[in-house]
């Protein structure tokens, strides 16, 4: 954004209401919207690079759990 900024082509632009927006402000606009368009595309990336579903290591904690008994004499079993 900052060479197009100054090989000027993005230049001021004036608004509705007629005040003048500087170069910088319209160069940084675009730069939020890039972003913005930029993480949509990563956030479907990532939604499949880590799917939302009970993974096996999930599973092998909760099997751990279900495995570990309590001793007789009730003190910790280290």
């Amino acid at each position: 954004m900052a060479i197009l900024e100054k090989a000027e082509m993005i230049g001021p632009w004036t608004d509705s209401e007629g005040q003048r927006l500087a170069t910088g402000t319209v160069a940084a606009g675009y730069q939020n919207f890039l972003i913005c368009i930029e993480m949509f595309f990563a956030a479907i990336a990532l939604r499949y690079a880590f799917p939302v579903t009970v993974s096996s290591f999930s599973a092998s904690i909760s099997a751990a759990m279900n495995n570990h008994r309590p001793s007789a004499s009730g003190s910790a079993p280290f």
